[in-house]
């Protein structure tokens, strides 16, 4: 019994962290049609039109 409930609690922590994984996988996606780094040149560059007309709208601090 106590064997089940620690492979259950793994399988569901096991599970728990691939839904975070994919969800950071689909919100970097999402951000990569829009931001570009370049670390040789320490550039970020931004598409603010594309993002804009998606409905986001670009704020910098």
């Amino acid at each position: 019994m106590r064997a089940e409930k620690c492979s259950l609690k793994s399988d569901q922590s096991e599970a728990m962290e691939n839904l975070v994984h994919i969800l950071i996988i689909d919100r970097l996606l999402e951000l990569s049609r829009y931001v570009w780094l370049d670390p040789a040149s320490k550039m970020i560059r931004v598409d603010r039109s594309t993002l804009e007309q998606n409905g986001y709208k670009l704020e910098i601090f």
